[in-house]
């Protein structure tokens, strides 16, 4: 097990991570357009981006323990090589009901590749050098959603929306062989037996762990009012500040180019600091700027550059959390890494889901909608962090 990251592991892994979410934002920009090419309503097309995100979830839960049992290198070639051959069948879909049957099926290849590459960085580093080396792997994996709705603009430029899947195919496919560079990170002296049974009493188990509970508390929280942030920001900014579209382009590249600062910060200060402490400073820290949100939004001093400010240092803190807390479980839960980063994914889109759900509750451009979440969201953290300590 060493104690420092390697580059090309990292740079593989996280490649390998970001296919899941990278095959959403890509093919964002064509959403539109599909709905006339497919004879459909955009309530159904807006189903194939629901389908996938369900299949995200759920589907990990099943099929990365397998990884625990016949180790990671098999699964991740198999889900590598359905996510291609999915990818291309989406290309092809003739009606919008069997593109959403497509889309979970790619999510369910997507999400299993997402979470064992995340079990695979568990198997090669533990403590603080873990939360070190997923913070070089969130800072490739936190360009995905920056960079993909772009290249899906470029492919809509030159073709249809037929050709965004085409692309994902060949990026799985490139990606696919990248991997064999990849170490089996699970001896077989270190495999456990698989079975429904095993798996249902390997979840009990991580139910039971103060521990665990803490860090999957920790982590719904921070999607709770991260997904909360990227839901609501748009209308805050656009319909509450009367910012144009364009504008609001630049407000958010601004805000996700701070996701890349709380990575670099985590790497800095990680192997001081340790990653239990980085977590209670930076839940205190979300706790601070809830405050100041919720003055921003009542007496409207800063404006647009105060909700901006605020947002930017939330995204930092999110990044921090994201990549402490999966070190911090996975630590704990290293002999079944498989089923805990599947534990971890699906807290990680429940509390993104219930997030988004409360802005859109509201109904609310407000920035007031969102200072209310988070609040709540910091006063989940800080109640988990009596768990962790």
């Amino acid at each position: 097990m060493s104690s420092t990251p390697s580059f090309k592991i990292i740079v593989i892994l996280a490649s390998i991570g970001s296919l899941g979410p990278f095959a959403v934002d890509t093919y964002l920009p064509a959403l539109p357009g599909m709905v006339e090419a497919l004879g459909t309503t955009t309530g159904m097309i807006q189903w194939t981006l629901a389908a996938y995100l369900i299949g995200l979830a759920i589907f990990p839960l099943f099929l990365a323990p397998l990884s625990d049992a016949i180790g990671r290198k098999p699964i991740l070639y198999w889900a590598l090589a359905a996510f291609v051959v999915i990818s291309a069948l989406c290309a092809f879909a003739p009606n919008v009901e069997t593109l959403i049957g497509l889309r979970l099926a790619q999510a369910a290849a997507g999400g299993t590749v997402m979470t064992v590459a995340r079990a695979v960085l568990v198997d090669l580093y533990r403590g603080d050098t873990l939360s070190r080396a997923m913070s070089y792997l969130m800072l490739v994996f936190t360009t995905a959603p920056i960079v993909a709705p772009l290249f899906g603009g470029v492919i809509l430029e030159f073709g249809g929306w037929c050709w965004v899947f085409g692309f994902l195919s060949l990026i799985a496919l490139v990606i696919m062989f990248a991997a064999l560079a990849l170490p089996e990170s699970v001896p077989e002296s270190a495999r456990r037996r698989f079975s429904i049974p095993e798996a249902a009493l390997g979840y009990t188990g991580i139910a039971k762990s103060r521990l665990a509970r803490g860090y999957l508390v920790l982590t719904f929280a921070s999607s709770l009012f991260f997904f909360a942030m990227l839901s609501g920001a748009p209308f805050i900014f656009i319909d509450y500040f009367g910012v144009s579209a364009l504008g609001f382009s630049y407000f958010f590249a601004g805000i996700s180019g701070a996701a890349l600062l709380g990575n670099f910060l985590n790497m800095r200060l990680v192997m001081r600091r340790g990653y239990s402490r980085m977590l209670r400073d930076c839940s205190y820290g979300v706790s601070i700027l809830a405050l100041v949100m919720a003055g921003v939004a009542a007496t409207g001093i800063g404006g647009v550059w105060g909700v901006f400010g605020v947002m930017i240092w939330l995204m930092a803190a999110y990044h921090i959390i994201a990549a402490n807390s999966t070190a911090g479980l996975m630590d704990q839960l290293g002999q079944q890494a498989g089923g805990a980063s599947a534990v971890l994914a699906l807290f990680r889109f429940i509390g993104g889901a219930i997030g988004s759900g409360l802005i859109g509750a509201f109904g609310d451009s407000h920035p007031w909608t969102f200072a209310v979440v988070l609040g709540i969201s910091a006063a989940a953290m800080l109640l988990s962090l009596r768990l962790v300590r």
